[in-house]
């Protein structure tokens, strides 16, 4: 995941937005597949020790890549038409 953030940042002066767009996109997936079963033990499952504390940053983290994935749909938006 990182290393798609990292070559979506290096091609996209070449590619545009849209390898940014994919890359947070999928950095957005990972993050709610983590948070949904972490919600699940605190609202329903077996304790666990810390799920509140990971809950909590896993939120953070989404709200993070949620903002990010906006402003690279954003610079997609303001290219300018090829001629």
């Amino acid at each position: 995941m990182a290393a798609a953030l990292v070559a979506a940042a290096a091609v996209s002066p070449r590619a545009g937005a849209a390898p940014l767009v994919a890359s947070w996109g999928l950095f957005c997936g990972f993050l709610l597949a983590l948070l949904v079963p972490t919600l699940d033990h605190l609202m329903s499952g077996p304790p666990k020790e810390s799920a509140g504390f990971y809950a909590a940053v896993l939120a953070a983290m989404l709200a993070l890549g949620l903002w990010a994935l906006s402003r690279s749909l954003a610079l997609i938006q303001k290219r300018p038409p090829d001629p």
